[in-house]
Order: structure tokens, then sequence, then C-alpha cells
């Protein structure tokens, strides 16, 4: 890159190469959490895989983090419940939602998150918004439909077919929309 001394270069490299990674996770992620409630109810589903990881990863988080797990739990049961309620109810949420629609649409807006963050961080925590970051917001935002006015097809349930509606798709609007 001009004007980058070869150290700032690497590190860029470095964040991009992070940032594809990410991206990969998130589409590998995506993809088995939709094949899987296609296999098996969301409940049934989400359950298997906390309990499973609490299983796992319990005993080295208790013997890595021991302090800090002693804290959390005398000072902060009540904000680890929320959150944990939270997170719980909205993964629920996108795992009912790949049931319904198309795993592209839902992704995006899955990760809406990000811009939320972004934008919060600018207004709240007064960080800079640079331009990169700018337009990343904004490409964003009309590349996952929202900014123009985007609407996803999503199939009905067989048990809604039919009922008040005169064909079994439903038009939804994003929810980005203003």
């Amino acid at each position: 890159m001009v004007g980058l001394s070869r150290r700032a270069h690497k590190e860029q490299l470095t964040a991009y190469v992070h940032a594809l990674l990410v991206g990969i996770t998130i589409t590998g992620y995506s993809i088995m959490d939709k094949l899987a409630v296609g296999q098996v109810h969301p409940v049934i589903y989400i359950s298997g895989m906390f309990s499973l990881a609490a299983l796992l990863l319990t005993p080295y988080v208790l013997h890595a983090h021991r302090v800090a797990c002693l804290y959390a739990y005398r000072h902060l049961k009540t904000a680890i419940g929320f959150i944990g309620v939270g997170s719980l109810c909205t993964y629920l949420l996108i795992l009912f939602t790949l049931r319904m629609g198309p795993v592209s649409y839902i992704v995006a807006v899955r990760e809406f998150a990000v811009v939320i963050g972004s934008i919060l961080g600018f207004v709240v925590l007064k960080e800079q918004l640079t331009i990169c970051k700018g337009i990343g917001i904004v490409g964003y935002y009309f590349g996952s439909g929202a900014g123009q006015g985007g609407v996803a097809a999503v199939e009905l349930p067989s048990q809604l077919r039919g009922v008040r509606h005169s064909s079994s798709r439903l038009e939804v609007r994003s929810p980005m929309v203003g």
C-alpha cells in the first residue's frame, strides 16, 4: 500500500486475514445451524449444543479463570442471568427463523448487530468514525437490502398455508427500513 510502512502494511494484512476468517466462521456455523434445524427441532438442537459446550468447557474455565469465575458468581449474577436468557432467546429466534427462510437473508440481518455496535460506539462512546468504518456501515446497509426496502420471501410452514393468505409465501420487509 502506498504511504504505509512495512510494519503497518503487515498489521493491516493481518487484520484483513482475521476479518476473512471471521467471515468464513460465520458462514460455517450459519450453514451448520440451517442444516441442523432442518433435521432437529431448534429447542432440542440448542439444548444439546449448550449442554455439550457447558460439559466440555466448564472444567477448563473453572481451572484457568477461577478468580474471575468466583468474582462473577458473587457480584454479577443478575447481569449474567439477563445476558444468558437474552442470548438463549435471540439464538432460538434465529434458529426458528432459519427453518422458515433462506439462510442468506437471515445471516445478513443477524450480523446487523455489528453495524449497530459500530454506530453505538460512535454515538455513545465517542469513538472516531473513520472513512473505512463509514463505508462499511453504508455498504452493509445497502448490501443487506435494507437500503432498497429489502424484501425477503419466506416460505410459510405447512400448517399455516392457506390460512388468511392467498399463497404459501409471505413477504417480509427488512426491519431496518424506516
